[in-house]
């Protein structure tokens, strides 16, 4: 089996988060756009990709989108990962048992998805990609009805790709 991509079905999970709540991906994508970030939090490139995921937070949380950070590690690592990389705000949940990142095949980190209520992933990256962070905003943003933010301006000196 491949890792899981854009038009394949997702699976769905009940998570813990770092802050003992439970997360539901079901729950979210009936609520809206759901982006998962599988992350572990010795991964130079997963570090480096954080703070630029805060950007989704910041411009479309409480309007029909959530991200969530899938650590590979357990509660403590991940939340000092997220303090440490870019003071996320978004939630923290455990990948317990690597099952999640089993059912999904995944083969690197960072692999981000963007899901929704219905039954296929819309978006699939991994690794960081400067280019496909401002194409999947632009998705979020038209799929929301508002404006989109550009996670990646043109003169930041982040590179166009690196592998995860």
């Amino acid at each position: 089996m491949a890792t899981r991509t854009a038009g394949d079905a997702p699976v769905d999970f009940t998570f813990q988060g770092v802050d003992g709540k439970p997360y539901s991906t079901a729950e979210a994508r009936r609520d809206g756009l759901l982006m998962l970030v599988f992350y572990k939090v010795e991964c130079p490139v997963c570090q480096f990709t954080n703070p630029y995921l805060e950007k989704f937070q910041q411009a479309y949380a409480g309007k029909g989108f959530q991200i969530w950070g899938v650590s590979q590690n357990d509660a403590s690592a991940a939340a000092a990962y997220a303090r440490t990389y870019g003071n996320v705000s978004f939630p923290q949940v455990l990948d317990e048992g690597l099952k999640a990142t089993v059912a999904y095949d995944l083969v690197s980190v960072p692999t981000l998805y963007l899901l929704d209520s219905g039954d296929r992933i819309l978006w699939q990256t991994a690794g960081w990609n400067r280019e496909e962070l401002n194409k999947v905003s632009q998705m979020i943003a038209q799929r929301l009805g508002v404006p989109m933010v550009k996670i990646v301006e043109d003169d930041d000196p982040a590179p166009v790709f690196r592998p995860g």
